[in-house]
């Protein structure tokens, strides 16, 4: 608009405060946008991003090292460290009629893991993603032990279970944490102890790799789930990138938990 027309317009009665409105509109929405761009967990009453419905797929948002500045995680998380690498947030909700105990079972029945599949935007086909798994006793590789039930993992509390990535060299560690147990909330952390390796390479070093969980019943057979999938700055730069490997790893847990086949077409994201 030239400057002459504006000159002119700003003598149009009530021209001069629409101005002035839309120029601070136009100066705050960044704001507003990375106000709003934050991922919230249901700690409160705003969920970013907002859970999908029953009959949809999840809703998924990723961020990426500095899309978000200075990050810090809520502190329903537990998370203390501040930014990422790459962060994936997801919220859905699903039919579901058992109780919040039944679905701490499933978190306890670990050895089910093996053979669930997720879409490889590499190798542009369903892969297995996780070829074995199993509750042990503390941290030692050797000492497995029977899955846990919801009794079992209600009364400890923290678990060890090791699994067996495709994509990386041999079993890793990981600790669960159950944070909140009742009839109608569930918040799980999970994150890796012992360091993950491609070949000679470590990729995530102990505590790299990251999980929560939050599990609301919202209604009478339907509950919501959100999940946090993080990868910390101290994890090796090798593992920037690569958002659509993520968010079918995350997709593929996300069904695992709530009954669905982890290789239902289509895939969540088909390629990078």
């Amino acid at each position: 608009m030239g400057g002459a027309v504006v000159q002119r317009l700003m003598k149009v009665p009530g021209f001069k405060i629409l101005f002035i409105g839309v120029v601070l509109a136009c100066a705050l929405w960044p704001m507003a946008l990375n106000a709003m761009d934050s991922p919230q967990p249901p700690c409160g009453d705003q969920v970013i991003p907002p859970y999908s419905g029953p009959n949809e797929p999840p809703a998924i948002q990723v961020w990426t090292d500095g899309s978000i500045k200075d990050w810090v995680a809520p502190s329903c998380t537990g998370w203390t460290d501040h930014g990422f690498r790459i962060l994936v947030a997801l919220a859905a909700t699903f039919p579901f009629n058992g109780e919040a105990k039944d679905l701490l079972g499933r978190f306890g029945a670990v050895s089910s893991l093996r053979g669930i599949r997720y879409w490889s935007v590499m190798d542009q086909s369903w892969r297995v993603l996780i070829t074995d798994a199993s509750v042990v006793d503390g941290t030692n590789l050797d000492r497995r032990r029977s899955d846990l039930t919801a009794d079992e993992l209600q009364q400890r509390k923290t678990m060890y279970f090791l699994q067996q990535d495709t994509r990386f060299s041999g079993p890793v560690i990981y600790r669960l944490h159950v944070l909140e147990s009742a009839p109608a909330r569930l918040v799980l952390e999970v994150e890796n102890v012992s360091p993950m390796r491609s070949f000679a390479l470590t990729l995530f070093g102990s505590g790299d790799l990251q999980f929560i969980y939050f599990l609301d019943r919202h209604s009478p057979g339907l509950w919501e789930l959100y999940s946090l999938l993080r990868t910390k700055r101290s994890s090796s730069s090798l593992t920037s990138g690569h958002k659509a490997s993520y968010v079918n790893r995350a997709v593929a847990y996300y069904r695992y938990l709530v009954g669905i086949p982890t290789d239902q077409n289509p895939p969540a994201v088909r390629s990078e």
